[in-house]
């Protein structure tokens, strides 16, 4: 074995001994090593909210709201002192049963639709003459209930919690919430109402 590495071979017209091919050899051989024993393999997943809600004019039916698909409406142009009605629903989609969630609602005012002139709050719950949520139970008025009203200082909107929400959903369920907001004859602004799932946690 000696002898054979000792041995020499013409490369290009020179001599170079075998044992620097064996070196080269191993040099090659450990370049061409990999840090895996495999291919890889992906996953992918997409989480979609586990809710869908959509919203109508007007106090509808919950046959009449299992068609509709739109998720925002014009509820018109109305004078203080009248009244506007809307109804939502929302359906859980996922495969979970006994879900608690929380319906919250807010009414907000564009501050710049407001007189130049004006001073104070831009708006609070006592801005309202009624607003009355029904969620299956009965027409419950919001304002009635302090608790169910909130309004931080210089927000530009209020929170409602429907007192007699559907907050326990098992998979599939769905709930339907007519709503009737009736303004003081003095209100003023550009309002926009939303309703929404969330968390309890």
């Amino acid at each position: 074995m000696k002898k054979f590495l000792n041995k020499k071979v013409n490369v290009f017209g020179k001599a170079v001994p075998v044992f620097a091919f064996v070196i080269l050899g191993l040099a090659l051989t450990s370049a061409a090593l990999v840090p895996y024993l495999s291919n890889v393999i992906t996953g992918n997943v997409i989480v979609e909210s586990p809710f869908s809600a959509v919203i109508a004019i007007g106090i509808q039916d919950e046959g009449h709201m299992d068609g509709v698909s739109d998720v925002e409406v014009n509820l018109g142009t109305i004078h203080g002192g009248e009244s506007v009605k809307a109804t939502a629903q929302f359906r859980y989609l996922g495969d979970l049963d006994d879900l608690e969630v929380k319906e919250v609602f807010t009414i907000s005012i564009d501050p710049n639709s407001l007189p130049s002139s004006f001073s104070g709050e831009t708006i609070t719950c006592e801005d309202f003459e009624s607003i009355v949520f029904d969620s299956g139970n009965g027409p419950v008025d919001i304002l009635g209930l302090t608790d169910w009203c909130s309004h931080d200082s210089g927000d530009d909107y209020i929170t409602i919690t429907d007192p007699s929400g559907h907050n326990i959903y098992d998979s599939g369920e769905k709930n339907t919430v007519q709503t009737e907001i009736t303004f003081k004859l003095a209100a003023l602004g550009d309002y926009t109402m939303t309703g929404q799932i969330i968390p309890t946690a």
